[in-house]
């Protein structure tokens, strides 16, 4: 009889090679944690609960080797992208260059968006890792300029920071860079096309009816805090114009999701807190912090299907605590209230119809259908009610 052992010796280097079985799920370790075939593998569909929290450790806390062991430690049990374009970040920002290349370049090989970020960071640590030898070291700076390059060509943003950014300082007068730069500004391409797709990435499909109030920082208090709209996209959120560009900033902004999308016009929802990443280190979750927290807001805006703005509204939330405090509620038919309370828990002061044309622009209407979900008086909760239920403050 023939030995099925070579079989067996195969199927377990395979096992071992891909990860270790963690209450029957299997993940990464530490030696396959930089492998890309393990990690295509076991990839995540969705984000851990962790990712934010350990990203906030290098964003807020500027703590870089924590916030690495932590993030390693998600992406075990769960890899994304993103996952590993903040670990990058992080060991970048703790001068571990040769591993943040190699966090990075899993990021690059997963698709991160934006890849001109990731571009931008790689070129970052290898100009700064001095390798093991003369002849890597010198293997290393023709490989930043050669990330710089395709960066700028690809449409990044600001190629003014590679110029600027102390990261460069050390190659910034290589031949290889100085030409790398004036070839790729020569070869840029139009950035707008290849931005707006990737911007358009980070908006999942939202299902209607859909509310936002205070009931939904609660849930979903930690798409606050990742701030996860880069200050490479300020060409689609008007806001964040004028921001300072910086790794390791906190953006402020995050996306809520796609609430439309067709041949005229692409309707999103996201938020931001202009205080948020300046110590604000209040639960979102917990709702008795409520009043110590920084204001959130949340904006509805539609785009052309190329990316230009057609119509933009502050629909829930406050910009600064002295505002009357929105809460937000759509129907399928893409008619929305925006509801306005003294502060979250007061009986409505006024609510504004409105839906959205076929061009994309904000029309106000007379909709007694969006009456279902105004918010309780009392509770500021947008929950549904009784049908017919019109609050007599409501203004049409």
């Amino acid at each position: 009889m023939p030995t099925r052992f070579p079989t067996i010796v195969c199927l377990v280097v395979v096992l071992a090679a891909c990860g270790h079985k963690e209450n029957g799920a299997v993940s990464l370790t530490p030696t396959s944690l930089y492998n890309i075939d393990s990690v295509r593998s076991v990839l995540a569909p969705v984000e851990d609960k962790g990712l934010a929290a350990a990203v906030a450790l290098y964003k807020e806390k500027k703590s870089y080797a924590a916030a690495a062991d932590s993030l390693k430690s998600v992406l075990y049990r769960a890899p994304t992208a993103r996952g590993y374009f903040e670990l990058g970040t992080a060991l970048l920002l703790g001068k571990s260059y040769p591993e943040a290349v190699q966090a990075l370049r899993i990021a690059e090989q997963l698709q991160y968006a934006p890849l001109t970020k990731v571009l931008y960071e790689l070129s970052a640590a290898y100009a700064n890792d001095t390798g093991t030898s003369v002849t890597s070291q010198i293997d290393n700076r023709v490989k930043a300029a050669r990330y710089m390059q395709v960066a700028i060509q690809m449409g990044f943003p600001d190629p003014g920071q590679f110029n600027e950014d102390p990261a460069f300082a050390s190659i910034r007068a290589d031949y290889i860079f100085k030409e790398g730069f004036r070839n790729a500004l020569s070869g840029r391409q139009d950035l707008s096309a290849s931005l707006w797709t990737d911007f358009l990435k980070g908006f999942k499909p939202v299902t209607l009816p859909y509310s936002i109030d205070t009931g939904w920082l609660h849930s979903n208090g930690q798409a606050v805090k990742s701030g996860d709209i880069d200050f490479n996209y300020e060409k689609f959120i008007t806001e964040i114009r004028g921001a300072r560009f910086a790794r390791g900033d906190e953006p402020g902004y995050f996306s809520i999701g796609c609430v439309r999308q067709d041949s005229n016009y692409v309707a999103l929802l996201y938020g931001g807190s202009d205080n948020w990443g300046d110590g604000d280190d209040t639960d979102p979750t917990d709702s008795t912090q409520d009043q110590y927290r920084s204001p959130v807001f949340f904006y509805l805006t539609t785009y052309s299907t190329q990316g230009k703005i057609i119509d933009k509204l502050m629909v829930a939330g406050q910009e600064v605590a002295t505002q009357p405090y929105k809460t937000f509620s759509m129907l399928p038919s893409l008619e929305f209230a925006v509801t306005e309370l003294q502060k979250p828990g007061d009986s409505v002061l006024a609510v504004v119809h409105y839906r959205i044309n076929a061009l994309g622009k904000f029309e106000k209407v007379d909709a007694a259908p969006l009456a279902a979900f105004y918010p309780r008086p009392g509770t500021g909760s947008a929950i549904p009610l009784p049908a017919g239920w019109v609050p007599s403050s409501a203004t049409r």
